[in-house]
């Protein structure tokens, strides 16, 4: 498995680079030798702010969980879920390091999952009220055919997704624990039935924190999320204006939230290539392709080789210096 997960990650860092450098061949790297460092240090910088919205939104999950630990921590945690993200098919890997981080500093399993689950929410809650409000943002703007359709629909599957997320743990319990339920008929859940029971009433009392945190609590929450997905997909559209090719701010998003999340499903991290080729087949009518080609590299350098080479990091200093765990009641607070 180690095996095939170095491949992918090898495949999708190789397409991230092929597919630009088809584009404009070597006028795109001509292109690329002119971009000035002045250019490279904001894309970078506003790499990081990214990193330290998504960190400050995690800071804010978990002190409401009563879990303590550092900011510094809470930075390398959120670089190294991001790591995960991105060298996974589909990012799966990402909810499981999620979950894995936090218990390292001290949260119980339903506390770390709740964590994990309300980070995804708040993605989830942020892009289908973005891609309505980028259609008609765009109303009068000539868009690629079926651009507009597939944002609504995605926004609709977005938010049938989020219902199902809310409504899933009471299903389940119910599904699970009724008189005639699955750990009933099944001799080795019914071995365990108290066990679960206590895992799903834990997870409900924390989600249920969680949500009850307040106006001041949630509007932080929106804040960090907000800031976290427009500086990321606003690189794109920085770096197209610093080319000389700039573009509506709604409209690149736009055509990354559909785009992205369509590459998501090609099995390879980050959706290498697939990802590519879609920007380009939607933006070639509208850049030169020597720029394009230019545009793609270092797009793929900040949401890309610059996080995974950060995360790397992270996952490095996680594990030299392990975090100073305080006693569970203590770290996850009461129900």
């Amino acid at each position: 498995m180690r095996h095939v997960r170095t491949l992918l990650i090898g495949l999708a860092l190789l397409a991230a680079l092929v597919v630009p450098l088809l584009l404009g061949g070597r006028s795109t790297l001509f292109e690329l030798a002119q971009v000035p460092p002045a250019d490279i240090f904001a894309i970078t910088g506003m790499a990081m702010l990214g990193w330290l919205a998504r960190a400050a939104k995690l800071g804010l999950l978990m002190r409401r969980l009563d879990l303590r630990p550092s900011r510094a921590r809470v930075v390398a945690i959120s670089l190294a879920t991001e790591f995960a993200f991105l060298a996974t098919p589909g990012g799966v890997g990402g909810y499981a390091a999620g979950v894995y981080y936090a218990r390292g500093v001290g949260a119980s399993l339903p506390c770390a999952g709740s964590i994990t689950a309300a980070d995804q929410l708040l993605d989830l809650m942020f892009f289908a009220l973005v891609l309505p409000l980028a259609v008609f943002g765009l109303a009068e703007m000539p868009l690629p055919a079926g651009l507009r359709e597939a944002a609504l629909i995605c926004s609709a599957l977005l938010c049938a997704v989020m219902i199902a997320l809310v409504a899933a743990h009471r299903v389940l319990g119910r599904w699970l624990f009724a008189p005639r339920g699955l750990v009933s008929r099944l001799p080795s859940l019914r071995r365990h039935a108290a066990a679960l029971r206590d895992f799903f009433a834990s997870c409900s009392t924390r989600l249920r924190q969680l949500a009850g945190g307040g106006p001041r609590f949630m509007v932080g929450l929106f804040v960090c999320t907000t800031v976290q997905w427009l500086v990321r997909y606003g690189l794109l559209w920085l770096i197209l204006a610093r080319l000389g090719s700039p573009l509506p701010f709604a409209f690149v998003l736009l055509l990354q939230g559909i785009v992205l999340h369509a590459a998501a499903w090609t099995g390879i991290p980050s959706g290498g290539g697939g990802a590519d080729l879609g920007l380009a087949a939607a933006l070639a009518p509208m850049v030169p392709l020597a720029s394009l080609g230019t545009a793609l590299l270092l797009w793929r350098f900040a949401t890309l080789y610059l996080p995974l080479v950060a995360g790397l990091a992270a996952l490095l200093a996680l594990r030299v210096r392990p975090a100073r765990v305080r006693s569970e009641p203590e770290a996850v607070g009461a129900g």
